[in-house]
């Protein structure tokens, strides 16, 4: 399991626990150990996805901790990356906002292919991804605008990928040596795309 709190200085520190010792052990950038950073997902095999504040570039990225090896994850152009999955194959999956936009949009990364963008079509620019299994399926959510008679508007309406079932999704391009690739038909119930 991992996790993060924020320490009386409002820095962000990441752990992960072990329910079988009932040990915690840190979650850190060997390089930067001091810099604010959450962990949000850890697989099988012990590898923690997260996101961090850069100290290089102040910009908030993602990562994968994977053996004691510290991989920034930052797709090209963007203000803010958040790795918030991570399956057993290391394909890393999250959010992330271009530079000078509010616009979200999801993405899977892997070592070999890089960052490929996934948008779900009734939630261009407002979709997160924020779980992968080891079949490479998807489960996220987007948020929509919903205007009332008098024209004001409500808070935004978080919708679940999983109960829309859109098929497909809009992958974008491929980024940093990425490939685009054809979405599979899901497979079982509750099953988003793959």
């Amino acid at each position: 399991m991992v996790g993060f709190y924020n320490d009386a200085n409002g820095v962000t520190h990441g752990y992960e626990y072990n329910v079988w010792t009932r040990k915690f052990s840190t979650v850190v950038d060997p390089k930067a150990p001091t810099a604010s950073l959450s962990a949000a997902a850890i697989n099988d095999r012990g590898h923690v996805a997260g996101v961090y504040t850069n100290p290089a570039t102040g910009n908030m990225d993602g990562f994968l901790l994977k053996n004691g090896q510290f991989t920034d994850l930052a797709v090209p152009g963007a203000s803010t990356t958040m790795a918030l999955g991570v399956n057993n194959f290391d394909e890393v999956v999250g959010v992330y906002t271009p530079s000078g936009t509010s616009a979200l949009h999801g993405f899977t990364w892997t070592a070999r292919h890089g960052f490929t963008t996934v948008d779900d079509p009734k939630g261009i620019g407002t979709t997160t991804i924020n779980g992968v299994n080891d079949f490479g399926q998807l489960v996220g959510f987007y948020v929509t605008a919903r205007a009332t008679p008098t024209g004001s508007s409500p808070p935004p309406a978080v919708t679940d990928l999983l109960r829309e079932n859109h098929w497909p999704p809009r992958l974008g391009p491929s980024r940093r040596g990425g490939q685009s690739h054809a979405p599979r038909e899901p497979k079982g119930a509750g099953a988003v795309w793959g």
